[in-house]
């Protein structure tokens, strides 16, 4: 792959999220100020560069990652609610050489009772962060995107890129410093929906700063000192995830900053999801913030094993470097992996994305 290439690529990407998502926000406010209905849109443009599965071509992509439309709102103090939409990978050939053309569909469908700072009841198509990295808000990622092991039981347990549909109850005691997960989901419903549902929960603790938000942050560019531990469950039947992580984003002087976090699973299916076998998921990541340059290196890896031999283990590397133009709101990112499977080729991957959010 030639530099003026990736250089053509950047700016395409550049040229069209900016034609995507300009003037896409409002905000309509009810006129005693208590309501309020706010509208945004995340646009991710990208090209991929990859190789087959025996390195005897390149598959090469230019298309959308994410195009979503936002919309949230608040009704009083207490109750407010988040929706947006998603059609992922639209445009990306398959295999096959057909273009992705998927519908749009419903991504997040949250309603939020707050019935105090401390406690909040979140009900609707909720997002269950088995780990750190699978609760964080995909606009606030330092790599390209999430671990490409992250969400290894979404699928088997019939969730839409780790979403069930369900109730739980989020609370902050000791000051917020601490925060506790709970809830209730629909799980896989089985023959006349007799299965038992699927029960989640997460404690968190942040010593330094509190964080309250439904979705978890990534890097913040050094304008919050966070520090998380925290451990999860997920359950239904003998079906089973357990997951440990540490979670770290901290200036560092001059306006730098270090985010870093280290996320680890183990999913075992059961015989209720025979085709989840028994295994364990490691993702780490970590980048350095340069303020004067709008710049931050990162790595990220990840590993998939499979103690029983019932699959091929996996691990993937990457290293990549985000241009943060406007934190966030626009920002280019690039990155160059490697991915590796037990008795198979090794692959390269080369990706280049460009992030507009407007919210």
């Amino acid at each position: 792959m030639g530099a003026h290439r990736l250089v053509v690529a950047l700016v395409s990407l550049a040229v069209i999220g900016l034609t995507s998502v300009a003037g896409a926000q409002h905000l309509i406010t009810s006129a005693d100020g208590t309501s309020s209905l706010k509208l945004g849109a995340l646009t991710q443009v990208q090209a991929e560069w990859l190789d087959d599965a025996d390195n005897s071509g390149t598959a090469q992509n230019l298309f959308v990652r994410r195009i979503r439309v936002l919309l949230g709102g608040k009704l009083g103090d207490r109750v407010s609610f988040f929706l947006d939409t998603d059609s992922p990978n639209l445009g990306k050939a398959g295999a096959d050489g057909r273009k992705n053309e998927a519908t749009l569909y419903i991504q997040d469908l949250v309603v939020t009772y707050a019935a105090s700072p401390a406690v909040k009841i979140d009900g609707g198509m909720l997002l269950l962060p088995l780990a750190y990295n699978t609760g964080q808000s995909a606009a606030t990622l330092l790599a390209v995107d999430y671990g490409p092991h992250s969400f290894v039981a979404s699928s088997p347990t019939q969730c839409r890129v780790g979403r069930d549909y369900g109730l739980q109850g989020r609370f902050y005691p000791f000051d917020q410093h601490l925060e506790l997960r709970a809830g209730v989901f629909q799980g896989v419903r089985g023959a006349d929906a007799t299965r038992p549902f699927r029960s989640f929960a997460r404690l968190v603790w942040y010593p330094l700063q509190p964080q309250t938000d439904y979705f978890y942050t990534g890097t913040t560019h050094g304008k919050r000192r966070l520090l998380g531990i925290g451990a999860s469950f997920d359950r239904q039947g003998d079906y089973s995830s357990n997951g440990a992580d540490v979670f770290l984003d901290h200036p560092v002087g001059g306006g730098n900053a270090v985010t870093a976090q280290v996320d680890y699973w183990r999913v075992d299916g059961g015989a209720l999801l025979p085709d989840l076998p028994r295994q364990h998921v490691l993702l780490g990541e970590a980048g350095f913030y340069v303020a004067s340059l709008r710049l931050e290196p990162y790595v990220q890896v990840s590993r998939r094993r499979f103690p029983d031999g019932r699959a091929a283990n996996e691990a993937f590397d990457q290293a990549g470097l985000a241009y943060w133009i406007d934190g966030d709101k626009f920002n280019v990112k690039l990155g160059v992996g490697r991915s590796q499977r037990d008795h198979a080729a090794s692959r390269t991957q080369v990706v280049a994305q460009f992030q507009v959010l407007l919210w």
